[in-house]
């Protein structure tokens, strides 16, 4: 179950993340309120992909809940980081 909440969560970042960049077809954007964010928010999106990655290759049960534990902290973090940004085209969670 909590595995389940996690990928969820992980999902949902993703996807939200991947709404704020810019298509290729689409005309340059003006930058917004948020641009600032965009570049740290893929830095720690890219810090979570990797952190699944740990997860997912670690074979010792204490480690890979170690590794989760981290995770779940980060992606906390991002939540966190989230709530300034719902005026900023991304939904509320």
């Amino acid at each position: 179950m909590k595995r389940a909440a996690i990928v969820l969560m992980s999902v949902a970042l993703t996807a939200c993340a991947s709404a704020q960049q810019p298509h290729e077809h689409a005309a340059p954007a003006q930058p917004g309120p948020g641009a600032m964010m965009g570049g740290a928010m893929q830095e720690h999106m890219k810090l979570m992909r990797e952190q699944m990655a740990q997860i997912r290759a670690a074979q010792d049960p204490k480690e890979r809940e170690r590794l989760m534990n981290e995770h779940m902290m980060t992606m906390e973090q991002s939540m966190a980081k989230m709530q300034g940004m719902q005026g900023m085209g991304c939904a509320k969670m």
